[in-house]
């Protein structure tokens, strides 16, 4: 079992709230220069190349990185890896594995023995979560956990842990 984890630099809500802003900022900045309205054609199009610019799509562009969360020996185990800096929005992403010296914490085997509910798995998965983007690379940045919390009610934790 591997949960492939992204690492995004801001939230979908975060996202979208700055691209509506810029929207907004283009939108009048336009109106001024002609003086009046602008048609729904050209708000369209305008909307296309502020997605453009912005990198189309938050899910698909914006991951600095990624969490392979797997059951590993004694625990699960946290493989990171972050995006190339060379090739930051081309179409195909690359990644970068991040050795286990470099991170804080050494997030590579972690016990979840003392956890027994769903709830404490969870509450611990946000823990290292939080503690790995606060890690130099990722400082400041949101860990898409949501394929874990979706699946949460269909795995049966405990005999999981206990394998």
């Amino acid at each position: 079992m591997y949960f492939y984890l992204p690492i995004y630099k801001e939230t979908k809500e975060q996202f979208e709230q700055n691209y509506e802003k810029k929207f907004a900022k283009r939108l009048s900045e336009l109106e001024a220069q002609t003086s009046g309205g602008v048609s729904d054609r050209m708000k369209l199009m305008m909307k296309d190349q502020l997605a453009k610019d912005m990198g189309r799509s938050w899910r698909e562009n914006h991951a600095l990185g990624w969490i392979r969360v797997g059951k590993g020996k004694g625990g699960f185990t946290f493989i990171i890896s972050k995006s190339n800096p060379e090739r930051p929005r081309s179409p195909k992403r690359y990644f970068d594995l991040i050795p286990p010296d470099k991170c804080y914490g050494n997030y590579h085997v972690i016990s979840f023995e003392k956890c027994v509910t769903k709830e404490e798995v969870l509450k611990k998965f946000e823990c290292i979560f939080s503690e790995i983007v606060e890690d130099s690379p990722f400082k400041g940045c949101f860990v898409d956990y949501s394929q874990i919390t979706n699946l949460a009610n269909f795995i049966d934790w405990k005999s999981l842990i206990e394998k």
